[in-house]
């Protein structure tokens, strides 16, 4: 009794081992064709290396790591064309827009050195100003505004209001544009959660605007501390690629809020305007 129970449960052994057998025969069988017919199409990629061309006589080893060779030369050729077109095409394209992001970067850091080494008030308020030009430039570039036409503002919060709703305005004209309408734009932007508010029709917040048509403000995450905004006197002026340029541009302001010494100078450089 025990030897038949013995002889049947070695069955199903018997049994798998066999399709085990089969498969892995057809299974040879058929990487070996794959092999056969891959090995001299990709070949025709590499043809002057003679080393991995398919053998004369069926060897799938040696195809195999020929075809494996063939595919890390293809991929190492295809990544240096593409680092090849990249630094060409790149430079020749956006050359402009790189220096010009670059030359910003080391400004704002020239403004955060000299007020880290404390520079004299009039050496950081020259750098600050620099900067400030800068960004002015840079904004009419981007949105190709005319003279006259639009107006960059620097926001930080009025320390002196307990109530921590008023702010400061700092900016390089003489006076601000339409204050009234630029105060209630800069207020009701200010409690948005957003960093980041562009109103392409200022008249839906302040129908008796006259002068400011579009309006666009980046502030730092949490705890309003800096701001920058745009007025614009030109209708249609913002559209998706050159506010994607300015947001560009202004990414660090997320983060330039948290400096307490550059968002001082701000605040400084704005009372000396007041």
């Amino acid at each position: 009794m025990n030897m038949k129970v013995i002889k049947w449960s070695a069955l199903p052994t018997l049994v798998g081992g066999g399709l085990i057998i089969f498969f892995k025969e057809s299974l040879k069988s058929i990487l070996a064709d794959l092999l056969n017919v891959i090995h001299p199409i990709l070949y025709y990629l590499v043809s002057w290396i003679s080393h991995l061309e398919p053998p004369t006589i069926e060897n799938n080893i040696i195809s195999f790591f020929s075809i494996l060779g063939i595919v890390i030369i293809v991929y190492l050729l295809m990544v240096g064309i593409y680092t090849v077109l990249k630094s060409v095409f790149y430079s020749y394209f956006w050359k402009k827009e790189v220096i010009s992001q670059s030359v910003f970067g080391k400004e704002v850091a020239a403004v955060i050195n000299a007020i880290d080494h404390q520079h004299s008030s009039i050496n950081v308020n020259d750098k600050l100003v620099t900067l400030m030009t800068r960004v002015h430039d840079r904004v009419k570039e981007i949105f190709n505004f005319d003279n006259g036409n639009f107006q960059v503002l620097w926001i930080t919060p009025d320390d002196s209001d307990e109530n921590g709703e008023d702010f400061l305005l700092t900016y390089l004209e003489d006076e601000v544009v339409d204050s009234i309408t630029t105060n209630a734009l800069v207020r009701t932007c200010l409690i948005q959660n957003d960093p980041r508010f562009v109103l392409k029709y200022v008249e839906d917040i302040v129908p008796s605007s006259q002068e400011i048509q579009q309006f666009a403000i980046v502030k730092n995450y949490g705890k309003f501390r800096l701001g920058l905004a745009i007025i614009s006197k030109e209708k249609e002026v913002f559209n998706t690629e050159n506010i994607e340029q300015f947001n560009d541009l202004t990414s660090y302001f997320l983060l330039l809020g948290f400096n307490t010494k550059f968002c001082e100078e701000i605040k400084n450089k704005a009372e000396q305007i007041s």
